[in-house]
């Protein structure tokens, strides 16, 4: 997955106080892979994301960097 991608979702996780926790609960994506995930020591895949958006009620794509 683009770092691009990770940092904002991330970014956007922070900014809401949301826990890995509640979204390893939420997604049933294992708490360790989520917390790599975004420390950046793991790639997110792309089905994780959307596992990820749909427990946020968010579309994906808002994280897609605008190509010019």
């Amino acid at each position: 997955m683009n770092k691009i991608i990770e940092n904002s979702l991330n970014n956007y996780i922070l900014e809401r106080g949301i826990t890995i926790s509640a979204i390893s609960k939420g997604t049933k994506i294992s708490s360790g892979i989520l917390y790599n995930s975004f420390r950046g020591k793991r790639n997110l895949r792309a089905d994780e994301l959307i596992s990820i958006c749909g427990f946020l009620e968010i579309n994906p794509m808002r994280f897609m960097p605008i190509k010019k």
